[in-house]
C-alpha cells in the first residue's frame, strides 16, 4: 500500500524543507504536498513503490503538546519527532509552515531549514583496498552503489585501523 509518494511529483513553486541531523549530517527531504503538509521527497524508487519510509510533516492534532509532528504514516502512524519550540514557520500558501530550527527526532538533535545544506560531495567513484577486502562506490543518477569484496585471508589487527 503506498503512502501517496510519486515518483517525479511537480515540485516547481512548492516549498522544500531540509532537516539535518547534528550529529552525522544526514539529510531528510520534505517536499509541500498540501497546505500545510510535506513529504519526506528523497525516496528509492523501491522504497516509494512499496509505500515505505512514508514520513510527513504536518500540523499536531488538537491537545498535543506541540504545533507540528514529525510522523511515519507507514502502517500505523506513529510520531518520532517534534520541534523543539512550538511555534509556526513563516506563512506557506496562507497557511502555517512547521517552525525552523531545532527539533528533536529518533532521540537526536536535528536542525529543520529551507535552505538547502551545503556539503562536499563524495568523490565518486572511488575505491579503497586492504589485504582482506576491497570496497568500490559509484553513484548513478541519485543512486549510490556500493561494492565489497572479501578475500579469504586472514585479518591482521594494523589493517583494522586502516
Amino acid at each position: 500500500e503506498s503512502c501517496g509518494c510519486t515518483e517525479g511529483s511537480d515540485t516547481g513553486g512548492m516549498s522544500v524543507l531540509y532537516l539535518t541531523c547534528d550529529l552525522d549530517n544526514v539529510v531528510f527531504t520534505f517536499t509541500a504536498e498540501e497546505k500545510s503538509t510535506w513529504q519526506f521527497s528523497r525516496l528509492s524508487n523501491f522504497h516509494r513503490d512499496n509505500g515505505k519510509d512514508c514520513f510527513v510533516l504536518r500540523q499536531a492534532s488538537e491537545g498535543s503538546t506541540t504545533r507540528w509532528v514529525l510522523e511515519n504514516q507507514t502502517g500505523q502512524p506513529s510520531v518520532f519527532g517534534t520541534p523543539k519550540y512550538s511555534g509556526h514557520g513563516p506563512p506557506f500558501r496562507g497557511s502555517p509552515s512547521p517552525p525552523r530550527g531545532m527539533w528533536t527526532v529518533w532521540g537526536c538533535p536535528f536542525i529543520l531549514s529551507d535552505t538547502m545544506p551545503q556539503r562536499d560531495a563524495i568523490p565518486s567513484p572511488f575505491t579503497f583496498e586492504v589485504p582482506f577486502a576491497k570496497m568500490h562506490f559509484h553513484e548513478e543518477g541519485r543512486l549510490g552503489y556500493l561494492d565489497i569484496e572479501v578475500f579469504n585471508v586472514g585479518i591482521e589487527d594494523e589493517h583494522l585501523d586502516e
